[in-house]
């Protein structure tokens, strides 16, 4: 089952498997929309040429900016008994007066059933404060969460571990062994808080792909679960090409200890947490890179098994 703000375009996209959520607030008399402008390097658009390939955003979506039907699918959960719950679109209130929005989302995930996982997938976000709140407010009360170099750079960078103090946006390669000295530290913060049930950490680079989890949890299958994710992650960018004139792997050069090419994945354990790590498959001619994030951390959590 879906929750989310659907419009009259939408509603005809959506395939109609897909149970829905239907209330006041998922049922909009107009389509929101997102507009991604994607182009690669040296692409020319009215006289200008890009000097690296990227991507520009921008939206007019009211409704998932205050996440305006949360409270609906909150409240729907019982009825629908889900094993697993996937919450996204948290960084989109940093866009409006979130305090107080924050405040009633906050009271709202702990009515959320604790028979099922609970997964947030973290997206761009700018400003400590707005980090801060996340960290203390809402990471407690989940089971797992997705995220990139980018975005745990910050979390680290607004806990004000030594790393990260100097920049908002990493200002080193972000190496496996960065990526696992962050991540511990950050799931370390969160076990001095007694209520904290975060388990799991789902990180993806540009290079690698890593999922940590606790030795006290019961998350199983992680192995299998990282290696999906960056598969799906190539496929989907690749056009569902996965061959070798169309990816390479990626492998950074102070990686090849823990990554060699006789040895694709790797595992290491430290301070309670294993660490399953694969590098990334890397699409030379990129077809797509919008929601690659939101395919990996989907997949891995597709090849989970919780309990």
């Amino acid at each position: 089952m879906v929750g989310l703000p659907v419009g009259p375009v939408l509603d005809l996209l959506l395939n109609p498997s897909v149970e829905r959520l239907k209330s006041e607030t998922t049922s909009l008399k107009m389509d929101e929309y997102h507009v991604v402008l994607e182009y690669s390097k040296s692409e020319i658009w009215n006289g200008l040429k890009a000097p690296a390939s990227s991507r520009f955003i921008f939206s007019h979506d009211v409704s998932n900016s205050h996440m305006s039907c949360f409270h609906d699918f909150v409240a729907s959960l019982p009825d629908f008994s889900p094993d697993l719950v996937v919450i996204s679109g948290l960084h989109m209130l940093e866009g409006i007066d979130w305090e107080g929005r924050l405040m009633e989302i906050t009271e709202e995930f702990k009515q959320i059933p604790r028979s099922a996982a609970i997964h947030v997938e973290l997206a761009s976000m700018a400003g400590s404060k707005f980090v801060n709140a996340l960290i203390q407010k809402i990471l407690p009360q989940v089971d797992s969460i997705g995220l990139n170099e980018q975005e745990l750079w910050l979390l680290c960078h607004s806990l004000g571990f030594e790393r990260c103090k100097g920049s908002l946006q990493p200002n080193i390669p972000i190496t496996v062994e960065v990526a696992v000295d962050m991540i511990t530290l950050l799931l370390e913060h969160l076990d001095t808080s007694a209520a904290s049930t975060l388990s799991r950490i789902h990180f993806h680079t540009l290079s690698f792909h890593i999922i940590a989890s606790k030795h006290s949890s019961t998350w199983n299958n992680q192995l299998t679960a990282v290696c999906a994710g960056a598969r799906q992650a190539a496929l989907q960018a690749c056009g569902g090409n996965l061959g070798t004139d169309y990816v390479d792997l990626g492998v950074q050069p102070g990686d090849t200890e823990l990554i060699t090419s006789d040895q694709l994945t790797r595992t290491l354990k430290a301070a309670g947490v294993t660490f399953h790590i694969t590098p990334s498959l890397i699409c030379r001619k990129p077809l797509q890179t919008v929601g690659l994030g939101d395919a990996i951390s989907a997949s891995g959590l597709l090849y989970s098994r919780y309990s």
